[in-house]
């Protein structure tokens, strides 16, 4: 049985707070694609210095790559209240 779930049918949905969960769809679709390829996510180091972190989004295991340390905050191009 083959399933593909699309990102896009969260993202066309009226409800904001399932729109935004096509990122979650997005991320785990990510994570399952790394485990096949056999490859793990980079560990962002930073050297003991103070840093903020910026992506195109942060996705749930986006978490747990980041010197926790040392963030000083989080900005995204992507995202809401939800994120």
């Amino acid at each position: 049985m083959h399933t593909k779930v699309d990102p896009a049918l969260f993202e066309n949905m009226q409800d904001a707070a399932m729109r935004e969960r096509a990122a979650d769809v997005r991320d785990v679709g990510r994570q399952v694609l790394s485990a096949l390829m056999a490859k793990e996510r980079s560990v962002y180091i930073s050297n003991d210095e103070d840093y903020i972190f910026a992506a195109d989004e942060f996705l749930p295991s986006d978490a747990g790559i980041l010197d926790r340390d040392h963030v000083r905050g989080i900005v995204t191009a992507r995202g809401g209240k939800y994120s």
